[in-house]
């Protein structure tokens, strides 16, 4: 796993996310999930400390190390 980052943000607020690697998808899950989710648009962070992780996924080839950003929206 990467080293976390965090941030302080007013809210509300909206998380993107992107991968360099043609032809990749990205998994993401909040801390307390067990199930990750198929990136598709930007994901709404509430107000409070969000923790999500974060990954890229293709078909034939290894997952990517988990990047996590921990955001304290205010």
């Amino acid at each position: 796993e990467s080293p976390s980052e965090k941030i302080t943000l007013e809210g509300p607020a909206l998380l993107q996310l992107q991968c360099s690697t043609q032809g990749a998808s990205i998994a993401y899950r909040h801390d307390e999930e067990t199930r990750w989710r198929l990136y598709s648009h930007p994901v709404e962070i509430y107000s409070g400390v969000n923790s999500i992780r974060a990954k890229a996924i293709r078909i034939g080839y290894k997952p990517s190390e988990e990047t996590k950003i921990v955001m304290d929206v205010r």
